[in-house]
């Protein structure tokens, strides 16, 4: 697994800190609500009932988007892996034949004698 970045450490930590600023909001906001304790919990269960829809809506979202993306990763990797050894068998058999070709082509070398 690759290691984040100083920069995406510093984004998450951020984004963690405004989704708790924002709870503490609404909970300070709810506490000081000019409404009875009966309607103020009568609210808080709808909002929370309908976070709670959205949250797994979205979950189911981001499921299926991370099944479509890994797929389609493992595929590019498949075609990667494929294609590697595609071009290392092409590499290996134009080498024995290029090795072939040398070794007959023209039999033994005779290297002349050195004149001194």
């Amino acid at each position: 697994m690759a290691k984040k970045s100083k920069k995406t450490k510093k984004n998450h930590k951020f984004l963690l800190g405004a989704v708790i600023g924002a709870a503490a909001g609404v909970v300070a906001g709810y506490l000081t609500a000019p409404k009875s304790g009966k309607e103020t919990r009568k609210d808080l269960e709808r909002k929370g009932k309908k976070t709670l829809k959205e949250a797994k809506a979205t979950g189911k979202k981001v499921a299926k988007n991370a099944n479509k993306y890994a797929s389609s990763a493992q595929l590019n990797y498949e075609m990667t892996r494929t294609g590697i050894k595609a071009t290392r068998s092409a590499k290996t058999a134009k080498g024995a034949k290029s090795k072939n070709a040398k070794s007959t082509k023209g039999g033994t070398k005779k290297h002349p004698a050195k004149k001194r």
